[in-house]
């Protein structure tokens, strides 16, 4: 198990498979604990593959493949 202070400034205990790690803004974060959005079809990926933590983080995520600056 770990200890993270995710981005509410809680600390949580997570084991992989059950944490993942937000592709906008990197916090680790447990999808069972806080849900968080799949955006794999924005990478064309399998589903699941991909996840960001926040509603927040998914406008950003799709402004920069929207915008075709998600690499940098």
């Amino acid at each position: 198990h770990m200890v993270i202070r995710n981005h509410l400034n809680m600390i949580s205990i997570m084991a992989y498979p059950n944490s993942t790690v937000c592709t906008q803004c990197h916090v680790v974060f447990s999808r069972k604990a806080w849900g968080g959005i799949d955006v794999s079809e924005l990478y064309n990926l399998s589903p699941e593959l991909a996840w960001v933590c926040s509603q927040e983080c998914e406008k950003k995520v799709k402004l920069k493949n929207k915008e075709g600056t998600w690499m940098k």
